[in-house]
């Protein structure tokens, strides 16, 4: 029901980017020539979403067996609280797409994109 009201209509975004960023599941980045100077604030963007996509991903290791194979090989790349906001970004993208396009949720497509 979250994703219901805060988002309203997915149409409004025009890219996953657009709503990644709106969701605060990213950091925006300070970039002047094409080079990083740096990353902007954690708190722009929507604290619900945010939120939502953050126990999605925890209901989503608890269970479901290939998305806990999966955050062990992030975990061994990464921290833990790292992988865990790879997830939560994974999640979010799978959203919007989904929702863009009105297809069904299919676990093996969500581990190979």
């Amino acid at each position: 029901m979250i994703l219901l009201y805060e988002i309203d209509r997915i149409g409004r975004f025009p890219e996953a980017g657009n709503f990644l960023s709106y969701s605060r599941l990213v950091r925006c980045a300070h970039e002047s020539a094409g080079k990083v100077k740096g990353f902007g604030g954690k708190k722009i963007g929507n604290a619900h979403l945010k939120w939502a996509f953050s126990e999605a991903a925890c209901l989503m290791l608890r269970s479901c067996a290939p998305v806990k194979s999966w955050m062990q090989r992030q975990e061994k790349k990464r921290c833990k609280r790292k992988a865990l906001s790879v997830l939560e970004a994974k999640i979010g993208r799978t959203v919007y797409h989904l929702w863009r396009k009105q297809q069904a949720f299919d676990v093996k497509k969500f581990l190979h994109s």
